[in-house]
């Protein structure tokens, strides 16, 4: 009687081949800067309203359940935004070196600076300008955001600024409610202007900046001694 010859024994499970645990792909930065870049213009280009999640998402190159990752809803992305642009140019205001510590030629200096910046990214502008005509919802959040930031850049503009020429009688808060209202004007003026021009105004700077100076010269003669 032959024996039979025992079958060779079966690798036990832990010397079986393990399997390497599937990557999980995280979303990197770039693929937030790209969302942040496409809703800036879609938003400045259409509203908040008619602005739409899928138009960005294509533009971004991501899927759309990434935006949402992101920023968590439409409302959200749009405050983010805001209040990233508003930080964005507040810094490159600011970068105005050397600070003039007159005051209308730091605002005058101000002036020219915003209308630089809008050239390199009117639809940044464009976005920020509008958004006062945001949905209600928004209206509080944004307001609420407006006025923090005002509180942070209040005190820079205030820094190393001489005040003593004004004329008796006008306090600096006075003098700078009514240069407020000159450089919304002003914004609200040439803004447009640049946006229609094909080179969006480079070739004019120069004669709108000389154009600017001239408001700001008749304002200071009546609120300087």
């Amino acid at each position: 009687m032959t024996r039979r010859k025992p079958s060779p024994a079966r690798p036990s499970r832990t010397s079986r081949k393990t399997r390497r645990p599937r990557t999980v792909r995280r979303p990197t930065a770039g693929a937030r800067a790209r969302i942040l870049d496409a809703a800036i213009a879609e938003f400045a280009a259409r509203g908040f309203e008619a602005a739409s999640t899928n138009t960005i998402a294509r533009e971004a190159k991501v899927a759309k359940g990434l935006v949402f990752h992101h920023f968590g809803s439409k409302e959200d992305m749009y405050l983010a935004i805001v209040e990233h642009l508003t930080e964005r140019i507040t810094e490159e205001v600011f970068a105005i070196d050397p600070m003039p510590s007159d005051l209308f030629e730091r605002l005058h200096a101000f002036a020219i600076q915003k209308l630089r910046i809008f050239q390199r990214d009117p639809a940044a502008f464009q976005l920020l300008m509008t958004s006062t005509d945001a949905p209600a919802s928004l209206r509080e959040h944004l307001e609420k955001r407006r006025v923090s930031a005002r509180c942070v850049t209040w005190p820079r503009f205030l820094e190393g600024l001489d005040t003593s020429r004004l004329r008796p009688g006008i306090t600096l808060e006075d003098a700078i409610a009514t240069l407020t209202i000159l450089g919304i004007g002003i914004e609200r003026t040439y803004l447009p202007q640049l946006a229609r021009m094909p080179d969006r105004g480079q070739a004019a700077l120069e004669a709108m900046t000389a154009e600017v100076w001239t408001h700001f010269e008749r304002m200071r003669d009546g609120l300087y001694a």
